[in-house]
């Protein structure tokens, strides 16, 4: 893992490891008169009973003269403003070696990029960039109106920024997950308070694990945390602004929240006196006009008002103003507690919303991920569409962007879902012209869809995978399928998508592509096998309108799916990668979610789980026959004695599985039959249920999407003979109707690797990657993402130098396949980044890796032109629209 100076542990013990509660006690014993803390000593003694949550190996005295170097560094600071101590003087010290300014606004200096990473993702980059910009700005006597800079900050290297900004591709986008959700969260919560009445049902547990050194550090309820947070706000907002509407704040805290029998509803009437009296009303599509914020006001909005990140410039303004009365000693001591304890308030709930808690696996993803938009209510749908699509796009460096939807079970709902988007996009960039009603600008949309051929973004649908179905009860007379439930609503998404594009041309205009999503662990490609080749597929003649189409025939969607991401195991995830590939009938441009798997170190991989796997007898068996057999297919050669080990162990888990099954039928099943039976899953299981054999759909009167139940491309006539084999054939009818098999397959089963193992899994590794390059297959790396939900850690152990590494060194390595790879974000809101500033974290990483003398292993000419490499590799994987695929 990445190191951590000792100024970041610090902050972090600040303002992120001492419990709000503990910070509240200390403010209510203030306000009742009760001031029994002795400043500094006081808080030596709160830092060091946390200090071991983030200074790990530092005995007492040691992390006590850490507090000391931390305090000299702060009294250094408050020498040269003559001002007094105050916490919030760390964060300054902090960003001063970090930060600079480019044009007034506030960059990263490049040599500092790993590092500000690791900093502003625990702790959000608001609070260190307003703190850096209160310092400077009172330095040199700077006033400033312009809060909207990016929610990443850009770098201050302009080489690599030239580079850049001759355009790059976002091909892995998740819409709903792409704007800033806990900023326009927070903003929503602390501007309507009653809505914090609704999140405690939302968010039934906490994410991060928390400190508690007593009974004073009692975590007290999400909706009281919040509460408290909105009430502390509006007092800071009040004495900001001085003169009559500042009350002593001591008076305000003790009325508000220690003496209100109701404290929301008195944050509540708060917010409403400072949104009439400072708060700039804006207008959404539908014509109403709302206040944002209350601490956006006239002069900050007329400087922001046409900027994609204005719903951000309120807090940050009044962070700034915050910061700087601090250092002008306009704020009292207890003022201060106050801000401290509102910082510490949104850094919590922060690390609730933002995946700051390293588990790494895809469920801690999803919870995350599932939380994206339950803090805002729907007045901040627009500035989150505004900053999803307007901000990347305005970026100057951002030309094509590919948003990901989830489908609909409707044409209306479809139509309306794309419409909404592009609506909100519409009115981002033309927010003050008189709205038109929904109905008619959905119909003016509509009605135009050449112009949207032109549009630099466009739309992909990704079909969520979920874990299997509930195994069904024992003599259940029909039982069903692996995934049952989930492949009906798959191919009800199928044909939705399918009659939507055949009527209308501006769908077929706006969506391009089709990818499935989520949790990947229990679901494997197969599940969506059919709707995939019968999309693809898929042609039809939809009404012109414009000369758009003309008579020529819908363009085929592009492919992507997330495969390689989540595993048991290495080969778990070499399969599913493999079976996308085959199952999907992948074509030359199709694209592979992350592919980890595909790419990660196995020795490393398997020492972060102590040399041992977990997994189901299932996978584990389909795992060893998948190596045994179709490694020997991608011409891996497996030492003949590791060879016989894996083939016992498969034979076992076979009779262990399918025993029963096997000897009721008379079959003499071999793991060659077993192998020829997997790859049949690619077929609608429905076809093997009647008899345990395989029955072609009948082509007359069956529905286009039944056609594609069984795979028929010149490759899949290979199948035939298994499908005409009862032994084969029954073998896949077991694995999908084989209520005792499905039981025994679930067990789990626990795995030592070995270093024969390790290799095995290394050369499949290094096979498949040979194979996915002669096929033209796009891997879609996502660096943040893939940080945070992988094993290794680092992003200088990124395997997209394993998967591609033309430029970085002086002669081509013939052992990289020089797969076409894309840079993307995934999802930015969860992850907190922007796509510049994934290349700028590569491009650091590079930087910074070393041989063992020290020395750097890249020139840095040479990581400017893999930089350049990457960028152009993504431009070429932009799915084509209408007129591109038909040469146009």
């Amino acid at each position: 893992m990445m190191k951590i100076d000792h100024e970041e542990r610090m902050l972090d013990i600040l303002f992120r490891r001492i419990p709000p509660e503990r910070l509240l006690r200390h403010v209510r014993e203030q306000a009742a008169g009760r001031d029994f803390f002795a400043g500094k000593e006081e808080m030596r003694r709160i830092f060091l009973q946390f200090a071991d949550t983030t200074l790990h190996g530092y005995s007492e005295d040691e992390q006590s003269l850490l507090f000391d170097r931390l305090d000299q560094s702060i009294q250094e600071l408050a020498e040269e403003f003559g001002t007094q101590c105050s916490a919030f003087l760390a964060p300054v010290s902090f960003t001063l070696e970090m930060l600079t300014l480019q044009g007034g606004e506030p960059v990263c200096r490049s040599s500092q990029v790993l590092r500000w990473r690791n900093a502003y993702h625990h702790f959000g980059q608001d609070l260190l960039v307003c703190a850096f910009l209160a310092y400077y700005d009172m330095k040199f006597q700077i006033r400033r109106d312009n809060f909207a800079w990016p929610a990443v900050l850009r770098t201050d290297d302009r080489i690599l920024r030239q580079v850049l900004e001759e355009g790059l591709a976002e091909n892995h986008f998740h819409l709903n997950g792409s704007t800033q959700s806990f900023s326009l969260g927070w903003c929503s919560l602390m501007n309507n308070p009653l809505s914090i009445l609704d999140l405690p049902d939302k968010f039934s547990s906490l994410l991060q694990t928390v400190a508690s050194r007593g009974p004073q550090d009692n975590i007290l309820p999400l909706k009281e945390r919040l509460t408290i947070a909105a009430l502390v706000r509006s007092i800071l907002f009040q004495a900001l602004h001085g003169g009559e509407a500042r009350e002593d704040s001591k008076t305000r805290f003790n009325w508000d929240y220690v003496q209100s029998f109701s404290p929301i509803s008195r944050a509540a009437g708060q917010v409403r006196v400072l949104q009439e009296g400072y708060g700039v009303k804006i207008p959404l599509p539908e014509g109403e006009w709302i206040c944002l914020d209350y601490a956006l006001e006239g002069p900050v909005f007329q400087a922001v008002k046409d900027m994609p990140y204005r719903a951000l410039a309120g807090e940050r303004s009044f962070l700034y103003r915050c910061f700087r009365a601090c250092l002008q000693n306009e704020f009292t001591c207890f003022e201060m507690d106050l801000l401290h304890l509102y910082l510490s308030l949104k850094t919590a709930f922060r690390g609730e919303m933002i995946q700051v808690n390293k588990q790494v696996g895809f469920k801690n993803f999803a919870d995350y991920q599932d939380r994206k938009d339950l803090a805002w209510d729907s007045a901040y749908r627009w500035e989150a569409c505004r900053m999803a699509l307007n901000a990347p796009l305005l970026s100057g460096t951002v030309r094509r962007l590919e948003a990901r939807l989830t489908p609909s079970k409707t044409e209306e709902q479809l139509l309306e879902k794309v419409s909404l988007y592009d609506r909100g996009k519409r009115f981002a960039n033309q927010p003050f012209q008189l709205p038109l009603s929904r109905e008619e600008s959905r119909l003016d949309l509509e009605s135009h869809p050449e112009e949207f051929q032109r549009e630099p973004y466009f739309y992909v649908l990704h079909f969520p995978k979920r874990n299997d179905d509930p195994l069904a009860p024992p003599g259940f007379f029909l039982p069903q399928c692996r995934h049952a439930g989930l492949r009906g609503e798959v191919r009800l998404w199928a044909e939705v998508l399918a009659r939507a594009l055949s009527r209308s041309p501006y769908l077929c205009a706006r969506i391009r592509g089709i990818d499935g999503c989520s949790n990947e662990v229990n679901c494997r490609p197969e599940v969506f096998a059919t709707a995939f080749r019968f999309l693809r597929h898929f042609q039809s003649e939809p009404p012109s309108s414009s000369g758009l189409l003309g008579s020529k025939p819908l363009h085929r969607l592009s492919a992507s799916y997330h495969a390689g991401e989540d595993f048991y195991d290495i080969a778990d995830g070499l399969r599913a990668i493999d079976e996308t590939v085959n199952f999907l009938e992948y074509q030359r441009g199709d694209r592979i979610g992350h592919a980890l798997a595909l790419g990660i170190d196995p020795q490393v991989h398997y020492q972060t789980k102590s040399m041992t796997i977990i997994l189901p007898q299932q996978n584990y068996l389909d795992n060893l026959v998948w190596m045994l057999y179709r490694g020997r297919e991608l011409g891996v050669c497996i030492d003949p004695q590791q060879y016989g080990i894996m083939q016992r162990e498969a034979l076992r888990l076979l009779q262990v599985i399918y025993g029963r099954a096997m000897e009721d039928n008379h079959w003499s099943v071999t793991l060659q039959d077993y192998y020829c039976s997997m790859q049949l899953r690619g077929d609608d299981p429905s076809l093997y249920q009647a008899e345990r054999k395989f029955k072609r759909p009948d082509l007359l009167f069956q529905s286009q999407y039944d056609r594609w139940m069984a795979a028929d491309t010149p490759k899949s006539k290979m199948l035939e003979p298994y499908r005409c084999s009862r032994r084969i054939a029954g073998m896949y009818y077991y694995y999908h109707f084989g209520d005792a098999e499905k039981r025994e397959g679930q067990k789990p089963i626990s795995v030592p690797i070995r270093p024969e193992y390790i290799l095995v899994v290394r050369q499949t590794q290094d096979a498949l990657q040979r194979y996915l390059a002669a096929r033209g297959i796009i891997i879609e790396c996502n660096p943040s993402s893939n940080v945070l939900i992988g094993t290794f850690g680092e992003y200088g152990r990124h395997p997209i130098t394993r998967f591609n590494n033309m430029g970085l060194c002086s002669q081509p390595d013939g052992a990289c396949p020089q797969l076409h790879v894309c840079v993307n974000t995934d999802d930015l809101g969860v992850f907190d980044t922007s796509l510049e500033f994934e290349y700028a974290l590569l491009y650091r990483a590079l930087s910074e890796q070393a041989d063992e003398e020290g020395r750097p292993v890249y020139n840095g000419k040479r990581i400017l032109r893999y930089i350049q490499n990457l960028r152009e590799m993504g431009m070429q994987a932009v799915f084509p629209g209408v007129r591109e695929d038909q040469g146009g």
